[in-house]
């Protein structure tokens, strides 16, 4: 994974599903948020060059909430086109496959449209338990 070609940062938009990676993190599905939309404790996080993401799946920290990331360059790919490739990665225990399962299930449903609100909409609406934040 680590010959993967460097994505501009200007290939995404906001909305767009992803394959985005934290250091130490294998690759995840992801949904590019537009960052004013992230509560104010990932938005002092940011650094220069980066994308906020929003990890799709269940949380890694129940009592945290929605995990967030701040993706550079050569940490985000095209979800669709890495789908085979991130599919087959190790997990590892802390990352738990059944949870990686579920990311590629909601992502796929938020691209089929099935699953419209599971996505990046979720985080606007009122009383969904998403309230934690970290930025990952």
């Amino acid at each position: 994974q680590d010959d993967l070609p460097v994505v501009p940062l200007e290939h995404f938009s906001v909305g767009d599903v992803v394959w985005a990676r934290s250091k130490g993190c294998p690759f995840w599905p992801a949904q590019v948020l537009d960052e004013r939309l992230a509560p104010d404790a990932v938005r002092k996080m940011k650094k220069v060059k980066t994308l906020c993401v929003v990890y799709l799946g269940p949380p890694t920290n129940e009592k945290r909430g929605v995990d967030y990331g701040w993706i550079k360059s050569g940490e985000i790919q095209p979800f669709s086109d890495y789908l085979e490739t991130f599919r087959s990665q190790n997990i590892t225990k802390s990352h738990k496959a059944s949870n990686f399962v579920g990311a590629i299930e909601v992502a796929l449903g938020v691209l089929s449209g099935e699953l419209e609100g599971q996505g990046t909409d979720l985080l606007l609406e009122p009383g969904t338990g998403l309230a934690g934040a970290s930025a990952g």
